[in-house]
């Protein structure tokens, strides 16, 4: 029995499995019971290390997800609206069991307000990514003032 990836179980617990010989049907069906799992982090962060408006820089880290075995690697990507539509991957793919992806300074942030993580087995891509949206931290100076002392010309002081 092939069931596809990203089949949807709806409500049920377990798959009936019916034996037929060219006599008759088994009456007594086998039952595997359905296990479904969960490979969306947790607790998805990024924080702007980059210190100019437009620009950002920092770490995007998150909390693996309790319990999965199935996780091989994650992949991280920027999106303009969170939908990812317009998603564009962040550097290679991040191995299961280093929960962050780094981000280097002076990135141009436009177009992008949100980064996505999706979980990835040697199956199939999660469809359903964790999300976070940006953040751009700037840190202006404003009202700089400078009274030159120095009673030379072509010196300040």
């Amino acid at each position: 029995l092939y069931i596809s990836e990203n089949y949807a179980k709806a409500d049920w617990k377990s798959i009936q499995i019916h034996t037929i010989s060219s006599l008759a049907e088994r009456t007594v069906p086998e039952l595997v019971t359905i296990s479904d799992s969960s490979g969306t982090v947790l607790d998805l962060e990024f924080v702007d290390q980059d210190v100019d408006a437009i620009q950002i820089g920092g770490a995007v880290t998150w909390t693996e997800p309790p319990n999965e075995t199935q996780i091989t690697y994650y992949l991280v990507y920027f999106d303009e609206d969170g939908t990812a539509a317009t998603r564009s991957q962040l550097g290679a793919p991040v191995p299961f069991g280093k929960p962050n992806a780094t981000l280097e300074p002076n990135f141009v942030k436009d177009p992008y307000e949100f980064f996505l993580v999706y979980s990835r087995s040697s199956l199939y891509e999660q469809t359903t990514p964790a999300v976070t949206g940006i953040s751009d931290n700037r840190f202006e100076v404003t009202d700089v003032y400078f009274h030159d002392e120095d009673l030379d010309g072509e010196e300040l002081g």
